[in-house]
């Protein structure tokens, strides 16, 4: 560092140097041109005066004139110290040689005195100093009073007049000197310190001549590069940066040479010895306002920034688990494809019992199985097709140049096939990772969000279908997606301004044909859609938050309900049933809630049944299973709705606290009619005997199928042959009539069926 310091100083104190002698020799040259006219514009009238020659003197300015420019053109190539003492060592004779002939002139010709006198003290005041002046002016005029001169009537000058000619000029010379190196002294500072501050500064510094080489480097810009300070001098500034942001630094440099910026900054990598080169920010601007053909380069090491910038700009476009691209970023490549009026096809995957994965195994094997989803589809995809992670378990594939439904579904049999095999997850454990596929080509007037929504779409088609498969998005998706968003709206309204109601279904013994209680169902009647089915929008409410409010909402007024009703002939309280959602089930404060209501209402807890389906029981089971423990301890009754329908391991029945299986009707229907129904049924109810459980026949809507569950010995059943669901008003009804007396109630008919569950819903409130 030391040497750098001393090169960079040493280069200061040349640059000074030579400037200074270019303003000597120009105030030379001026002084000796000058002196030349007044010889020939004032010569000696006399006899005596033209023993004096004035040619040689007219030759010697003239000589003086052309050696000033020759040390101007010398001056300007200077490097070192050494040159510069050489130059000032030839100058000194120089100008002593300028002095004397100077003061002859100046003793010799009286009309050149005051401007020869100036010329010369001011000279020797700035080179000298003071002390120098009256040294060279005292031998100046020791020569100039012995050279033979005469004046205009003859006579030769007396010595005291030219002596105090000369003190006067000396002194007003010595105040014009100390002025002069003032400053001279104050310019010298500051170029040490701005010399300092150029070799010390923390961020690269070039000077670059007229010519676009770089005169000047500090050591920072030589670490930056790589480089020696030394091997920097004399290199094309252009070179120092990347070839691919040269055109750049020559149009910024020309802007400020040309003056129509007063400096220009830009970012590009810059020229290293060895790799590919920084980022850096580089500024350019003039050198001093008199030199504005000097450029300073300035050099500022940003790749850390631009790192965390490139990180986070990655982070904002990609999947942080993955590593693919995220939604964001897949719109943004969708659109530059349909800019560019490219064909493609876009596959809408998502992976099926996803959160079964998570709620049983842990995230962090859910983390695992979605790594591995993306390894895998990145293997199945054709050059130039691009997979993203949109969230959760849901990915897209961008297949470009497909125009075909059939190319677009041969890759999702290829994507299908890759998920297929099982994937190994922590603790010797596989999994399987199927996916539902919804496939959408794009077509004219589409969008990034309009192509990605009918995939959507298509999706959920498939998973509605069963899951593992694919459908291919159709014009009349879009109206079923538009109503299903429709409803979900009018569903929330409705909700949250009470427009549903509640009626309630009988439960009957069957040996007897007498209530024992009341299943709680929910109706809804829309403005606008008319009477929606429960089979429509209990499906709707459980994709959303709804499910939670409606479920609150039929368990509160249910019980408010039962409160008033008459108790049944045998003196008992007729037993209420209300389906719950696994949803409600899994929320922390769902069992304070039930006490709370009961304690509001005064109904019995042991006159309460909670209904869970089977499918439910798959799903977050610790949770669903800790909340049952928590509402048997109230001591409410559980029963396993559709019964039969699910996957529920029958080892459930020996850890849930559970009272009652309800038979679901798609076996009840079989019955009379189809042996493998009466098989199932009697099954059911020899496993209720088993485990002491009451099982409950729903959907009996004629005489064999009661007649059939009679010899099952199922002890209880509900459909429409004993009565549809009636509103509150009419439940006094049907609980004052003795034995067999149910069916001689006068009640409407109901207007329609009930339509069966969908499969895999949670709840049934229809």
């Amino acid at each position: 560092m030391g040497g750098t310091t001393n090169a960079a100083a040493e280069a200061d104190d040349v640059s000074g140097g030579v400037r200074f002698e270019l303003a000597l020799a120009l105030f030379r040259s001026l002084a000796a041109l000058m002196t030349v006219v007044l010889l020939f514009a004032v010569r000696p009238t006399t006899q005596a005066g033209r023993a004096v020659s004035v040619d040689w003197q007219v030759g010697a300015h003239a000589l003086l004139v052309a050696l000033a420019v020759l040390v101007v053109l010398a001056a300007r190539r200077l490097r070192t110290r050494r040159a510069l003492r050489r130059l000032g060592a030839a100058v000194t004779s120089f100008d002593l040689a300028f002095w004397v002939l100077c003061a002859v002139a100046f003793h010799t010709h009286r009309g050149a005195r005051p401007l020869v006198g100036i010329f010369v003290l001011v000279e020797a005041a700035v080179r000298f100093g003071p002390l120098g002046t009256v040294l060279v002016a005292a031998v100046a005029d020791a020569v100039a009073l012995r050279w033979p001169q005469l004046d205009a009537a003859g006579q030769a000058p007396r010595a005291w007049t030219t002596l105090t000619v000369t003190i006067a000029l000396v002194a007003g010379a010595h105040v014009a000197a100390r002025f002069v190196r003032r400053q001279s002294r104050a310019q010298r500072h500051g170029v040490r310190r701005l010399s300092d501050a150029f070799a010390y500064a923390s961020i690269g510094l070039a000077v670059v001549d007229r010519n676009g080489l770089v005169e000047a480097a500090n050591p920072a810009l030589a670490a930056l590069l790589g480089e020696e300070v030394a091997a920097l001098a004399g290199v094309p500034f252009v070179d120092l940066v990347e070839p691919s942001a040269r055109a750049e630094l020559l149009r910024v440099a020309g802007e400020v040479r040309a003056g129509r910026s007063a400096g220009a900054r830009f970012e590009a990598r810059v020229r290293q010895s060895a790799g590919l080169g920084r980022w850096a920010l580089v500024a350019v601007s003039r050198a001093e306002a008199d030199e504005g053909d000097r450029l300073v380069v300035q050099v500022e090491d940003i790749n850390d920034r631009r790192l965390v910038e490139s990180k986070l700009a990655h982070q904002a476009s990609h999947d942080m688990l993955t590593g693919l691209p995220n939604r964001s970023e897949m719109l943004v490549l969708m659109g530059a494809a349909f800019a560019a009026r490219e064909p493609m096809a876009l596959l809408f995957i998502d992976l099926d019992r996803f959160k079964w994965v998570n709620d049983s195994l842990g995230h962090e094997a859910g983390d695992l199985l979605l790594v591995e989803v993306a390894d895998r589809l990145r293997r199945v995809l054709r050059p130039g097709d691009v997979v993203a992670r949109l969230g959760g378990d849901e990915f897209v594939v961008l297949a470009h140049g497909v125009r075909e439904v059939g190319t677009a579904v041969a890759l999702a049999d290829r994507v299908a096939e890759a998920l297929r095999r099982p994937v190994r997850l922590p603790g010797e454990r596989e999994s399987y990772a199927s996916a539902s596929i919804g496939i959408a080509i794009a077509g004219a007037g589409d969008g990034p969000e309009t192509l990605l929504r009918d995939a959507d779409t298509a999706m959920y088609q498939a998973k509605a279908a069963g899951g593992g498969g694919y459908a291919v998005f159709t014009p009349s998706m879009r109206a079923a997606t538009v109503r299903h968003h429709e409803i979900e709206n009018a569903l929330r309204r409705a909700v949250h301004a009470g427009g549903l109601t509640v009626v309630y279904q009988p439960e009957v013994r069957v040996a007897e044909e007498t209530v024992r209680g009341f299943e709680a169902l929910v109706r809804w009647t829309d403005p606008t859609w008319g009477s929606v089915p429960p089979s429509e929008f209990v499906p709707i409410a459980e994709e959303s938050d709804l499910i939670l409010a409606l479920g609150e909402l039929v368990l509160r007024r249910a019980l408010a309900d039962a409160a008033r009703w008459p108790r049944l002939p045998d003196g008992q309280r007729p037993m209420l049933s209300v389906n719950v959602s696994r949803r409600q089930l899994v929320q922390p404060g769902f069992p304070g809630l039930v006490a709370a209501l009961l304690d509001a209402t005064g109904v019995p807890a042991s006159s309460v049944c909670l209904e869970v389906t089977e499918t439910a029981l798959t799903q977050n089971v610790e949770s669903v299973v800790a909340a049952l423990h928590e509402l048997r301890a109230l001591g409410v009754v559980i029963a396993i709705d559709d019964f039969g329908t699910g996957h529920a391991s029958l080892t459930y029945l020996t850890r849930l606290p559970v009272d009652v299986l309800k038979v679901d009707r798609l076996f009840v229907s079989g019955l009379g009619t189809d042996q493998r129904s009466a098989a199932i049924v009697g099954a059911v109810a020899a496993m209720g005997r088993a485990f002491s459980l009451a099982v409950v026949a729903e959907g009996v809507e004629d005489d064999v199928q009661l007649g059939a569950l009679r010899e099952l010995d199922v002890d209880l059943a509900q459909g429409y042959l004993f009565s549809r669901a009636v509103p509150n008003e009419d439940v006094p009804a049907l609980i004052r009539p003795g034995l067999r007396g149910l069916r001689s109630i006068n009640l409407p008919e109901p207007r329609e069926r009930p339509a069966a569950r969908q499969q895999g819903s949670d709840v049934r409130f229809g």
